[in-house]
């Protein structure tokens, strides 16, 4: 008897949830039947079909195919995808309004003091041991904050030092833009990189004066033609970009109390359609970085089209 009744079990159970699981797909049919018939009778609902009362009432007219156990059942289920949809829909209502595209930002260290540095943005490690004169790639930022702070190689985040300048940073989507980390190393500027496309066979330059001991700079070419003149220490409305023609340059770099001719690169090719960044950094002293400078490229933006 124990085995006829594992037998029967074995048989109904089986049975039981296949019939179930058949006449639920035949309900299911029957539901969206009717909440299909409900939406094309009422159209005006369809951004929010919960207003229909067409998944209650769709319910209702497909429950009395279930018996009394299935019915609970049925009831629950729909609970539960109820339920689920509501959160499905506050989950869509939550996610982030796409702007457009990020704020691109890189960073450039003139800093002296404590350098190498660490630098954390948004209290994450951002630049691991950038020193004097090196850079950064650009980069995506957030667009609601960019709070800096700087410290020592190996300083964790949450014992650096707050940056001061950049309160009034601008995270326009999509701008490029160079923060410029001063000698003092806990102070910076925000300059803007000019991505506008260039004519044919131009290019342009600027000059960063952060030589920390350099009242100014003048910089010429190999021909001795002055390309900018007295450049002064972190005068940001000195930074501006000049257009050039695209070429190969002997830059030198002149101190209008220096009795040396200054400081060379030489065959320095500048493309046209790119613009460049002459970094100068350091001290003349040289008690703690050297007084020197670097070409940088700073974007390649590519040739303006003209209409014909």
């Amino acid at each position: 008897m124990v085995w006829l009744s594992l037998g029967n079990a074995f048989f109904w159970i089986p049975a039981f949830a296949g019939m179930t699981i058949f006449r639920g797909m035949t309900a299911w049919r029957r539901l969206v039947s009717v909440l299909c018939a409900d939406f094309f009778r009422n159209r005006g609902a369809v951004h929010n079909p919960f207003a229909l009362g067409g998944l209650a009432g769709a319910a209702s007219r497909t429950l009395p195919l279930f018996s009394d156990l299935e019915n609970v059942l049925m009831k629950r289920a729909l609970s539960l995808v109820v339920a689920l949809a509501f959160v499905l829909v506050a989950g869509c209502q939550s996610e982030p309004v796409d702007d457009g595209g990020s704020p691109m930002i890189r960073t450039l260290s003139a800093a002296i003091a404590n350098a190498p540095l660490d630098v954390c943005v948004n209290g994450q490690l951002s630049i691991m041991d950038i020193d004097t004169g090196a850079r950064t790639a650009h980069s995506e930022a957030d667009t609601q904050r960019f709070e800096m702070a700087t410290g020592p190689t190996g300083t964790p985040c949450d014992q650096t030092t707050p940056v001061t300048g950049l309160e009034n940073i601008d995270l326009t989507p999509e701008r490029f833009s160079t923060v410029v980390i001063l000698p003092d190393g806990v102070s910076a500027i925000q300059l803007a990189d000019d991505n506008t496309p260039l004519p044919a066979g131009e290019a342009k330059i600027r000059v960063i004066n952060m030589c920390e001991d350099c009242e100014n700079v003048t910089v010429t070419d190999q021909d001795d033609n002055v390309l900018f003149t007295n450049v002064a220490f972190n005068n940001v409305a000195e930074f501006g970009y000049e257009n050039f023609a695209a070429g190969t340059y002997d830059f030198i770099i002149k101190l209008p109390d220096a009795e040396s001719t200054g400081r060379i690169i030489e065959g320095f090719v500048i493309e046209e359609g790119t613009t460049y960044t002459i970094f100068v950094f350091g001290r003349m002293d040289g008690d703690a970085a050297a007084f020197n400078f670097t070409v940088i490229e700073d974007l390649r933006v590519g040739i303006e089209t003209t209409s014909g």
